[in-house]
């Protein structure tokens, strides 16, 4: 009985690890994909802001020098935003695959662990038995008969 509780107590927690690497992996997916998203709105939103710079430049009347500079820079900026979201949305993703192939690792460990502690059942329900049956055998020699042998 200890054995076949160990199997399913292996079982059951390799599933859950193997629930719980299914939702890691998923949260992967969420995250790449909310970082893309976000990126992609904030690549949006500097469109619509450097259109702004330039038509405030052009009705201004400036038109080269000191105003592109400010232009190139503001846009260089912009740039270097969208690309820190990306990284930080690919950051966090990885973290979260590594958590979901721990929680996997730890699903097949539970399911081997549970295998393992039912061989080491099975080996010791076996060495207990025969063990029991020889200490009674052996007390006072009850099951040995020396009639007809040479103990000489």
């Amino acid at each position: 009985m200890g054995a076949l509780g160990a199997v399913q107590q292996g079982g059951a927690s390799a599933q859950a690890g193997a629930y719980n690497a299914e939702m890691g992996w998923r949260n992967v997916g969420v995250t790449r994909q909310a970082a893309r998203d976000k990126a992609r709105q904030a690549s949006r939103e500097h469109y619509l802001r450097l259109g702004e710079m330039k038509a405030n430049i052009g009705k201004s009347g400036g038109v080269g020098g000191s105003f592109l500079d400010v232009l190139g820079d503001t846009a260089a900026q912009m740039e270097l935003e969208r690309q820190n979201i990306i990284y930080e949305g690919s950051v966090k993703a990885n973290l979260l695959a590594h958590g979901a192939s721990l929680q996997e690792s730890a699903g097949f460990s539970a399911q081997q662990g549970g295998y393992l502690r039912a061989a080491g059942e099975l080996l010791r329900g076996n060495y207990d038995r025969p063990r029991a049956a020889g200490s009674n055998a052996t007390g006072g020699n009850a099951n040995y008969s020396t009639a007809g042998t040479d103990l000489t």
